[in-house]
C-alpha cells in the first residue's frame, strides 16, 4: 500500500515512537527517537492541512540522531478556516504538553 506523497514507506523497527497527545488537535503528534540515544535536539513539523506524524523526513532525521515529532493542528484537512494565532497556539501545546 502506497501512502501520502509526504509519508515515509519504510522505518527501522528500532525506532522508539511515543504518541504525544494535545489538547488542540483531533488525533495525537507521534514523537520518534533514534534506537539507542536520547538526543538533545528535537524537530517539530505541523502544517494545517496535513497530518505530518508520518513525514518523509523522520527515517533520514533518526539516523542522524534527531528526535522528531510530527503532528497535526485543530485545522487537519480545513485549513480554509485556519487562523494562524491559533497555530501558534497548536505549536505551544504541542511542545509544552
Amino acid at each position: 500500500m502506497r501512502g501520502l506523497p509526504h509519508e515515509y514507506q519504510q522505518l527501522d523497527p528500532a525506532v522508539r515512537r511515543e504518541t504525544v497527545d494535545h489538547p488542540t488537535a483531533p488525533t495525537p503528534g507521534v514523537l520518534y527517537l533514534p534506537p539507542r540515544t536520547d538526543p538533545d535536539v528535537a524537530l517539530l513539523a505541523m502544517h494545517p492541512r496535513a497530518d505530518f506524524s508520518r513525514h518523509y523526513l523522520v527515517p533520514h532525521l533518526v539516523e542522524a540522531g534527531y528526535a522528531f515529532l510530527g503532528a497535526p493542528t485543530r485545522y487537519l484537512n480545513n485549513d480554509a478556516d485556519a487562523l494562524h494565532e491559533r497555530l501558534v497556539v497548536d505549536v505551544a501545546a504541542t511542545l509544552f504538553r
